[in-house]
């Protein structure tokens, strides 16, 4: 009985170590935005173009993040607030430059913008995972898969 308790308390907590990723904006070598879903002009990115660069959540899918220049030259981050809705959106008449899937790691966003070779634009992007409560239930199912496994060998 020890070795599928072992196994169960191994999977929880992996599981639970996968899910914590939070929304955040490295540019040029600084962290801006850390678990913001709202960044309004957090840092200049100087006077080339405006545009707006749109995440996505699966190829084809919804819009969960916008990261924008606006057109007086400041950057700007955005993120849904788990509805689905914003905060504040990219302005109108700004140009779209492109979009990207997310995948919860530190994706390049400089090459979308004017001037994007000189600045080094990171963003990454929560990813949806199950709520903790859906993962502790995991737990005490994978215990009695294991007990049910094990009785089922042993005839």
């Amino acid at each position: 009985m020890k070795v599928p308790v072992y196994l169960a308390v191994v999977a929880v907590v992996a599981m639970l170590s996968v899910s914590a990723v939070a929304d955040s904006v490295l540019y040029r070598n600084t962290p801006f935005c850390v678990g913001e879903d709202n960044c309004q002009a957090f840092a200049q990115w100087g006077g080339t173009a405006a545009g707006y660069v749109e995440l996505l959540d699966s190829p084809g899918g919804k819009v969960s993040d916008y990261i924008w220049v606006d057109f007086q030259g400041n950057l700007w981050f955005e993120s849904d607030n788990g509805t689905g809705k914003f905060g504040a959106l990219p302005p109108a008449g700004l140009p779209f430059l492109g979009s990207l899937v997310e995948n919860g790691q530190l994706q390049e966003v400089d090459q979308f913008f004017p001037g994007g070779v000189t600045r080094t634009l990171f963003v990454q992007s929560e990813i949806d995972t199950p709520e903790p409560s859906t993962l502790l239930l995991f737990g005490p199912a994978a215990l009695f898969l294991f007990g049910r496994a094990r009785r089922f060998w042993q005839g």
